[in-house]
């Protein structure tokens, strides 16, 4: 195996057989519910894939899954919610979901991971991937609506989203 061959089956892994996830806040409150639907389908590769959504108030979220294995996560009052993707090493996920918001904890983190939290009383979405960018999470955010997904074709479900290079942004991603 050449170095190119075993970066590729390394990204496939962690494209294929990890869990994908999706989501919309979106403070127009338009139906959610159809794109979501769309967006999981797309991440979804095989036909034993398991799909769950879920929504609260003006978000709404899934995950596209290769096993029953817990990676939604709600705190006691359903007031907050984890959606996670990847692999952590020495942290529960409940830690997460209480600690996201302290900036040592996250910096801290040691794994390959992408995840959301959802505060329904803050109606914020907080998106977290590890340092290096492995798990990728891409998201769209024009103040009134954010979108994100594992996928970016998951992402460009919604069409109301302008398919439009932002040239600053690959400005800044060249140099």
């Amino acid at each position: 195996y050449s170095l190119i061959n075993i970066i590729n089956s390394y990204s496939y892994f962690f494209t294929v057989k990890m869990t994908k996830i999706c989501g919309i806040l979106d403070f127009n409150n338009k139906d959610m519910g159809n794109i979501i639907k769309d967006m999981t389908l797309v991440m979804k590769h095989e036909k034993w894939h398991d799909i769950k959504v879920y929504s609260k108030n003006n978000i709404i979220f899934g995950s596209v899954s290769i096993d029953k294995e817990k990676k939604i996560l709600w705190n006691k009052e359903k007031t907050k919610c984890l959606i996670f993707s990847g692999i952590l090493y020495g942290v529960d996920l409940n830690q997460i979901l209480h600690n996201y918001e302290k900036i040592d904890f996250i910096r801290n983190l040691n794994g390959i991971f992408a995840f959301a939290v959802m505060d329904f009383i803050k109606n914020r979405v907080t998106l977290i991937n590890d340092r290096h960018g492995f798990r990728p999470l891409f998201y769209y955010n024009d103040n009134q609506k954010l979108v994100f997904a594992s996928e970016i074709k998951s992402v460009i479900k919604d069409k109301n989203i302008k398919r439009e290079i932002d040239w600053k942004a690959w400005g800044d991603f060249i140099y």
